[in-house]
């Protein structure tokens, strides 16, 4: 199984207050795209991480470690 980041992608987001279409714009992405990264369908390239990272100022070990051990599932 890979990486699931889908719960890091959903937090950073919430954290900047951004629906998911606001965060796709920021991202360059559309809405969708969001929707299925936060689902896990999907996985953002990791230089759509970094950016992740950037907007909403936490780091990457943050958004991977959250993923990895706060499943909101």
């Amino acid at each position: 199984m890979g990486l699931d980041i889908s719960t890091g992608v959903y937090k950073a987001r919430k954290r900047c207050g951004y629906t998911q279409a606001e965060f796709g714009k920021e991202l360059r992405v559309n809405g969708n795209t969001i929707s299925s990264w936060e689902r896990g369908k999907t996985q953002p390239s990791m230089e759509k991480i970094i950016r992740i990272s950037e907007i909403s100022g936490m780091s990457i070990n943050e958004i991977l470690e959250y993923s990895s051990y706060h499943n909101t599932d």
